[in-house]
């Protein structure tokens, strides 16, 4: 039903759910006139379920969400057909892409989202006209509620991007945006030994604090070099996927030269750790990894799927994300916990020395 609890007609409904085998299974369904869906679940007595709905005239779950805390009904409300689901009107935004020239751009992609690769993001081209309409968006539940990223693409031009704000009252936003003509970044990716690092997937992810919302990927050739055509006139973080080496969050600009990278881990920590007391190596202890994205984070977090065991008291590790702050724990048996100071990522190598303290 909409937000008057007037029914609605052809929204599509996906249930997601784990059947007596555990196994995950997914059902659709197609609402009457009435609003009312139905559907044949193979269901053990107690599951979950994860529902998406979506309907062009409301907006979009994009992804499906767990029942219970969407609607704040039980999962059973939706076995014995009592389940209520309410759309949204949201605020719908169309609007105008145009050259420098104010002529209009026909193929132009429009990206609402601000991660491409994480959620089912609409198809929103311009036409001949160079006119787009985006399904009704709920700007309370952006990001950054009130504030909705544009991300605009086209071939023979560079990206564009335009915020628009809202407090969601309106039904309907209209807005233009005008593209420039792009720059061409030419990048030679080669390996510490002076190879090319031939068949690295590039990916572009971050651009404007927008991350992952402009496409770009390509693989270099035999030499290490890919050149982007339509590239934007300021930096872009890019994913580096070498066959043994990945470096995340390098920064490319497109400048009048071949750009050169050099595909290194982001960090090398060699660790050593000791006893406080007589400096002797600890022969055995678990170490777990922990990082900060930002300086500002107040915590590191530590990444508990991945605790080892570590013997001969010392240890080599690489991170592969550029600016990030590495950390280590340190645990042993008969000694207290210690955390390394942090270490950021910016292509070095560096050494540190864990003193551990005795417990008694």
């Amino acid at each position: 039903m909409d937000e008057e609890g007037k029914p609605v007609k052809s929204a599509k409904v996906v249930l997601v759910y784990r059947g007596a085998a555990g196994k995950s299974t997914t059902k659709e369904a197609i609402t009457d006139g009435k609003g009312r869906w139905k559907m044949s679940l193979a269901v053990p007595d107690t599951t979950s379920f994860r529902m998406r709905v979506t309907h062009p005239d409301f907006v979009d779950d994009r992804s499906a969400q767990d029942f219970r805390m969407r609607s704040s009904q039980p999962y059973s409300a939706i076995l014995d057909g009592t389940a209520k689901v309410v759309m949204k009107n949201g605020t719908r935004v169309s609007g105008t892409v145009v050259d420098a020239e104010g002529n209009p751009v026909e193929g132009a992609e429009i990206v609402t989202v601000r991660d491409r690769w994480g959620a089912n993001i609409p198809d929103i081209r311009t036409g001949p006209d160079g006119t787009f309409r985006t399904n009704p968006i709920d700007f309370s539940r952006l990001r950054k509620p009130g504030r909705l990223y544009l991300t605009v693409q086209a071939d023979g031009f560079a990206p564009q991007l335009k915020v628009l704000k809202s407090a969601g009252s309106e039904s309907a936003l209209s807005t233009e945006l005008s593209l420039s003509p792009p720059r061409k970044l030419r990048a030679r990716v080669m390996l510490e030994s002076g190879l090319p690092a031939a068949g690295t997937l590039v990916v572009a992810d971050t651009w404007r604090e927008q991350t992952r919302t402009i496409a770009f990927r390509a693989t270099t050739d035999k030499e290490g070099r890919f050149v982007w055509n339509n590239a934007p006139e300021d930096a872009v973080s890019f994913d580096l996927l070498g066959k043994e080496i990945t470096l995340r969050d390098s920064w490319l600009t497109a400048e009048d030269e071949e750009v050169l990278v050099v595909l290194k881990p982001a960090i090398k920590i060699n660790g050593e750790v000791v006893s406080s007391r007589t400096g002797q190596p600890i022969k055995k202890f678990t170490l777990t990894r922990g990082r900060k994205t930002e300086e500002s984070d107040p915590a590191p977090y530590w990444e508990k799927n991945k605790v080892e065991e570590i013997t001969g008291g010392e240890f080599t590790r690489t991170g592969n994300n550029i600016g990030w702050i590495y950390y280590f724990k340190i645990e042993a048996e008969g000694y207290e916990t210690a955390i390394s100071e942090g270490i950021k990522a910016e292509k070095n190598e560096a050494s540190m020395r864990l003193e551990l303290k005795p417990l008694d």
